[in-house]
Order: structure tokens, then sequence, then C-alpha cells
């Protein structure tokens, strides 16, 4: 019997969309802001975190303003870089758009980081498998301890085929 080819089924099954619009892109990015959803970004080839949330978002000038994040180091190579891919998770859907030309400006009294409004953006599925909450009179605990990172205990939140978040 031929097998079959799954990959097209999969691919149009994952809800994925492209968004080009400035209009809707910026409806976005306000969204976001309205609900202080956190973004990161890997700095420095992965070694560095950059965490922050978007501030401000003028469409008309095309900017969009995010607060420093609460490291000086990723701050700086932040500012070094000419683009990042910032990430997010919105409801069930994964997030990211580059964001270029990062900039110093102030917002409300304090330091903020400028940059141009996405000409795009991506979301998808974050998750392929169902994952099933840890109810919370079970306290099941993970403790990681591991080379190069300060050992830790987080409690599981849930749980499913694609991994554990915590």
């Amino acid at each position: 019997m031929p097998e079959k080819n799954t990959t097209a089924k999969r691919q149009t099954s994952s809800r994925q969309l492209l968004i080009r619009s400035q209009i809707e892109i910026a409806a976005v990015l306000v969204a976001l802001a309205n609900d202080k959803v956190p973004l990161t970004a890997y700095l420095e080839d992965g070694e560095l975190l950059f965490v922050t949330r978007v501030l401000h978002v003028d469409a008309e000038t095309g900017r969009i303003v995010v607060d420093y994040g609460p490291s000086k180091r990723a701050n700086a190579a932040l500012l070094s870089s000419r683009m990042i891919t910032l990430h997010c998770e919105r409801g069930r859907m994964h997030l990211q758009f580059l964001a270029s030309e990062p900039t110093e400006t102030i917002f409300n009294g304090g330091p903020a980081v400028q940059f141009d409004l996405p000409e795009v953006m991506v979301q998808y599925d974050r998750r392929r498998h169902r994952r099933v909450r840890i109810p919370p009179h079970v306290p099941l605990r993970c403790f990681v301890d591991c080379p190069g990172v300060k050992p830790f205990e987080a409690r599981v939140a849930d749980i499913g085929r694609g991994g554990v978040g915590t």
C-alpha cells in the first residue's frame, strides 16, 4: 500500500496566519499593550534573554515603544542590534515579529526603547498536542539542577505529549 503524504494535511490543519496589514499589526500590538503581555527576545546567539512589554503604538508614525527590560546587559545588547525577533503567547497562539532600528527614548518619564512598526507578523498554534492541567491539590513539582544554571524548583501546571508547563 503506498505511503500517504500527511505533511500537507498537517500544514493546513495547523492554524497559521501571516499578518501584513499595518492596521492589523498596530491593532494586535495595541491589544498586547492593553493586556500587558510579556514579550521576549533572545540576544547574543541565545545567551541573553530580553523581556519587555509594549507601552505605546503609534500607527501614524509607524513606531512602537517597549519598556526597558530588567537586565542592563540585555538592554545594551538590544540597543546595539539592528533587528531582533520578539515573541509572545496570545491565548493559544504564539506570535512573533521582527523589531528593527531600536533607539532609546523616554516614555511617561521612564526609559524605553522605540522600534519601527513591524512589516509582518506570524501567528500560529503554539501546541499540537492537548494539554492536561494538573489539579491544584496534586503537588507535582519539577527540580532543575544542571550545569550553568542555579538549581530551582517549579510547580508543574500542565502536561502533554508535547511537553510540560511550569
